[in-house]
């Protein structure tokens, strides 16, 4: 039986891997369109900082051809053997972010301790605690299978979760918010009843307009931070908070609307010329809509819709 689960009834042909080359190509198009808009948003203001246009698509190649090497590695490792790293990576992950926000290997950046320093190099752990909460999450799946639909399992495997994603919200409430994402949904996938789910969804939603509501009173009182305000009244009326926590909502949603339907053109950005903050990190898309437009955009988020999609039903056999 192969991977979508049909039957080849050849032994031989059974032993042989599969690869989803369509899946691959996707992936590869993707990585060589970043590079190509990584270079696009950031070749301005790195010439300027650094001297070179090609710094940050340097460091992204890098970073690209590495993470090939790993996943060609990955991918010849039976998936089983990983089921004997889940309390190593739980404790890893809980480790390296007592390290972020309890000692000085923890660097703060733009008022926000998310990064830990080792040799020289920052790094995030966040993005290591999200494999890892999968991977015990995909554990705890498998091993309480049968009792997967009691509520005393659900409680159970999303306690354990619980300390990695408090240490993750301590300093970055939206990482913190898919850490925990990923959790729910997971065990949202594994279950035949979703009922329950959805009560937790509509409770979830009370949560957050009780917390828009009463937001200042949430902040006298300790709960919500500064910014935490900031981000959430940027995001009622980014208007109003042109001067403060919207400067960068809006620089992106001018590049977004001055795309039109097709673009300006690849290069021809003009917000990436120091307007957009960070463009070539978290704004790129609002760059690759003011260069590509609404067409170029949805082809993007089509593509990543290809690689989410099961195609293949048998695959989840």
């Amino acid at each position: 039986m192969n991977l979508f689960g049909r039957k080849t009834g050849n032994t031989a042909e059974e032993g042989r891997r599969f690869y989803d080359y369509s899946l691959l190509f996707v992936i590869l198009f993707l990585c060589v369109f970043g590079l190509i808009m990584v270079f696009s948003t950031s070749s301005y203001i790195a010439e300027l900082k650094y001297g070179s246009a090609w710094h940050f698509v340097r460091l992204q190649g890098i970073y690209m051809i590495a993470g090939f090497v790993v996943m060609i590695v990955v991918s010849k490792i039976n998936y089983r053997v990983w089921a004997k790293f889940t309390v190593i990576a739980w404790l890893a992950a809980v480790f390296l972010m007592c390290l972020v926000n309890f000692s000085s290997l923890g660097v703060e950046y733009n008022g926000k301790k998310r990064w830990l320093s080792i040799a020289g190099r920052t790094v995030q752990p966040t993005e290591f605690v999200k494999v890892a909460i999968i991977l015990c999450m995909a554990y705890g799946i498998v091993y309480y299978a049968k009792k997967i639909e009691k509520l005393r399992v659900h409680i159970f495997l999303l306690a354990l979760m619980v300390p990695p994603t408090l240490l993750v919200l301590m300093n970055n409430l939206s990482s913190g918010i898919i850490c925990g994402g990923i959790a729910v949904i997971m065990l949202f996938i594994a279950c035949r009843n979703k009922r329950r789910f959805l009560i937790v969804a509509a409770v979830a939603i009370a949560g957050i307009v009780l917390v828009i509501a009463f937001r200042h009173k949430l902040v006298d009182i300790g709960i919500l931070q500064d910014y935490q305000l900031n981000r959430i009244e940027a995001w009622l009326d980014p208007a109003a908070n042109a001067d403060s926590g919207s400067y960068q909502t809006l620089q992106s949603l001018y590049a977004i609307g001055s795309g039109g339907l097709f673009g300006r053109g690849l290069g021809n950005s003009i917000q990436k010329l120091g307007f957009v903050p960070e463009a070539q990190n978290d704004m790129i898309f609002a760059i690759v809509c003011e260069e590509l437009g609404l067409f170029g955009a949805l082809c993007l988020i089509l593509l990543y819709i290809f690689i989410i999609y099961p195609l293949d039903v048998g695959y989840c056999n």
